[in-house]
């Protein structure tokens, strides 16, 4: 349940700098902890995307109702979004859609 708090922490606090600033400059911004949001994925596994990087983009996807096709296309139109967010290379929605089921807990999910 505490990984469920911190990422409401972390919407409150992107929704308290979206008074001041636009949405890419509070992500930019940012300096939040998601050290209790477990990872899915066991130790073991090769994660090609970094977990941190991950959580932040479905924040932002929230916030902004885009689908991961639509997401996926406006990191290729800003790559400096998808840096910001702290990805080295843009994901495909694919890749969006897989961290969903498999990186988040079934219980903190649902289907977007």
């Amino acid at each position: 349940m505490r990984s469920l708090c911190e990422a409401y922490q972390l919407g409150i606090i992107i929704r308290n700098k979206l008074r001041e600033t636009n949405l890419v400059t509070a992500f930019e911004n940012l300096d939040h902890s998601i050290d209790s949001i477990e990872d899915g994925y066991p130790a073991w596994h090769p994660a090609p995307l970094s977990f941190r990087a991950m959580v932040f983009s479905f924040v932002f996807v929230e916030i902004t109702g885009d689908s991961y096709a639509d997401f996926s296309r406006r990191l290729t139109r800003q790559p400096e979004v998808a840096t910001i967010l702290g990805f080295s290379r843009v994901p495909d929605e694919s890749a969006f859609s897989r961290a969903w089921r498999n990186r988040f807990a079934a219980r903190t999910v649902s289907s977007p």
